[in-house]
């Protein structure tokens, strides 16, 4: 399962996309509230650790920026979440940002730029991600991650 932050209207659904700068100071979000989001526990398989993430956002971000002709919904924001280990108590702060398209007719998302992506089909993972990727929500990936990953924040927060 996937769960993405600036999808709080879609929350059910399924990804996390966070803009990363691990350790970095979270920028302030005029506004914006914390609130705890439960991603399912990707790093307690492969690292025996439950996560905490604590995100804000930007007023407005879970609504739609723009519907394109096409049906996109284009989602836009700023706003910060903090992954922490809950056994250790370290933690890591990433920036939130990013633009990315939803589909409603097909539950396509497109994430852009930097993303951070929990995933609990198949091989847990909580990672951080550079370029562009789509996926269908409650669906395992069904395309190259077009990118590469920079960070695994499991094994980041395990050390």
């Amino acid at each position: 399962m996937f769960r993405r932050v600036i999808l709080l209207p879609l929350v059910s659904a399924a990804a996390l996309v966070l803009m990363a700068a691990p350790g970095s100071a979270a920028p302030a979000v005029p506004g914006g509230t914390p609130q705890e989001l439960d991603l399912m526990q990707p790093c307690a398989e492969n690292y025996g650790f439950q996560i905490e993430v604590v995100a804000t956002l930007s007023p407005g971000t879970s609504e739609p920026r723009t519907t394109l002709p096409n049906g996109l919904l284009i989602f836009t924001g700023s706003g910060s979440a903090t992954v922490t280990n809950t056994t250790t108590g370290k933690s890591a702060t990433y920036n939130i940002s990013g633009p990315y398209e939803y589909d409603p007719n097909t539950n396509r998302v497109f994430i852009h730029g930097t993303n951070l992506i929990s995933n609990m089909i198949g091989e847990p993972f909580l990672w951080v991600t550079a370029g562009t990727t789509s996926f269908i929500f409650d669906q395992p990936f069904d395309q190259d991650l077009r990118g590469h990953v920079i960070h695994d924040v499991c094994a980041e927060l395990a050390g």
